[in-house]
């Protein structure tokens, strides 16, 4: 063992060529949140609550992750064959031509920006506005609404009502 350059010493610098030294990180402990009771003074900020958004009742897509992210109308990557002149195929793909907008909620007023395909754009339009788009109560439309566009739906919805109620 009078060899250095295979000794290994405590703070884990190896050899010359790599020229490394490992530092011992210190465990460091967080302390916990103050639970906070009625009688209490004010604190300095209150934290804000993310608001909690009603279960999705189809659940997330799990076959292209990409449409849980904007509104997508159900659309996903499709898979084929592209067949040459000579009849060889080989296997291609079809994504969904999505596109960024931001387009105008009149129920939450302000402009919401949104990754959507050009489908889904052409129906909102001809719906006549974002807002109605999401309102639909169609099965098929809240299936292809997604978990972006439920959330989105649901606070328009609760836009929509403290509107009505005041």
């Amino acid at each position: 063992m009078g060899n250095k350059w295979f000794v290994f010493k405590r703070y884990f610098s190896q050899y010359i060529g790599l020229q490394r030294e490992w530092k011992q990180v210190e465990i460091r402990k967080v302390a916990a949140p103050k639970a906070y009771k009625v009688g209490d003074p004010k604190p300095a900020y209150i934290v804000k609550k993310i608001p909690e958004y009603p279960d999705y009742p189809y659940g997330e897509s799990r076959i292209f992750k990409q449409s849980n992210t904007g509104l997508y109308g159900g659309s996903f990557i499709q898979f084929g064959n592209s067949i040459s002149e000579s009849k060889h195929k080989t296997r291609r793909k079809w994504y969904p031509n999505v596109i960024r907008k931001r387009l105008w909620s009149e129920a939450l007023n302000k402009m919401i920006h949104l990754k959507l395909t050009t489908k889904v754009l052409r129906t909102i339009s001809h719906e006549g506005g974002l807002d109605n788009y999401l309102c639909k109560d169609k099965p098929a439309r809240i299936k292809e609404l997604g978990s972006f566009g439920w959330k989105l739906r649901y606070d328009v919805l609760t836009a929509k009502e403290k509107r009505i109620t005041k």
